[in-house]
């Protein structure tokens, strides 16, 4: 990957990080951030022709707080699963 994508001068559309965390990570992870980044993507070019508006702020302009608070989110809400499992209902 990493030799055609410095034959292609960086241009080559895979990312060597993405295909890293999509075999580590669990099929379901993987795809929920291919339909989060898409929804950003789709966001940013409709509101592309509106650039001092609220709406392009929010989607487009803070789309990694977003995307971090969604995920650390996701990461207490599985920490709390755990312990409900391990302390409540064993």
């Amino acid at each position: 990957m990493e030799v055609l994508r410095i034959r292609t001068n960086n241009r080559f559309p895979l990312s060597p990080l993405a295909i890293g965390l999509g075999v580590v990570l669990p099929p379901d992870s993987s795809f929920m951030m291919f339909l989060g980044a898409a929804l950003f993507w789709y966001a940013a070019r409709k509101l592309q022709s509106q650039p001092g508006t609220r709406a392009h702020e929010i989607w487009v302009g803070s789309q990694e707080p977003i995307c971090a608070g969604m995920i650390a989110g996701a990461a207490l809400v599985g920490i709390g699963d755990i312990l409900v499992k391990v302390f409540v209902l064993s």
